[in-house]
């Protein structure tokens, strides 16, 4: 059952899918519109859960699901990620590489950097203990207002910025 995810509570698990690019406007609109028939018919065990999205700097796809009145099953967090599956495949979006590292390049653009070439970036001064790092394991609505964008001395990250990793 779809919400708008002011009525989401800040409980609310999350899931996170980052592309490997922006979504033009007319993908938001269509992957819009996916996501919503996504959340109307995502349910656990035949019950309605209350769900919702939302599409962030263009290129981040959230998932919101509510517990409050029943846990989601692996059964339902399959189903889920069969339809995140197959809006990646229609708009041709890779959702689930791990390898690219997002970061914030303010005001509002992302830059993808590939984890091989992490100590790189760092080394050469392009990022730094404070650039700004999107945090896509966070699991709750909560933690997405404060704990999703950090700095990057504050996220698994440090291990790139120790005087270690910057001489090698």
């Amino acid at each position: 059952m779809y919400l708008p995810v002011e009525s989401i509570s800040n409980s609310s698990r999350i899931w996170i899918y980052q592309s490997d690019r922006k979504l033009s406007s007319a993908e938001i609109h269509g992957v819009s519109s996916a996501l919503k028939a996504l959340c109307e018919s995502w349910d656990v065990h035949g019950q309605p859960l209350p769900t919702s999205f939302e599409i962030r700097f263009d290129q981040f796809i959230i998932l919101f699901a509510d517990e409050t009145t029943m846990q989601t099953s692996g059964c339902s967090i399959d189903s889920s990620v069969r339809g995140i599956n197959e809006i990646a495949d229609k708009y041709a979006l890779k959702l689930f590489d791990r390898e690219l590292i997002g970061f914030l390049n303010p005001p509002a653009d992302v830059k993808l950097i590939p984890m091989k070439q992490l100590k790189e970036f760092f080394n050469s001064g392009i990022l730094n203990h404070a650039s700004l790092t999107f945090n896509n394991l966070i699991g709750t609505k909560e933690q997405l207002s404060h704990s999703w964008i950090m700095p990057a001395e504050k996220t698994w990250l440090k291990r790139y910025l120790s005087s270690q990793a910057v001489k090698s």
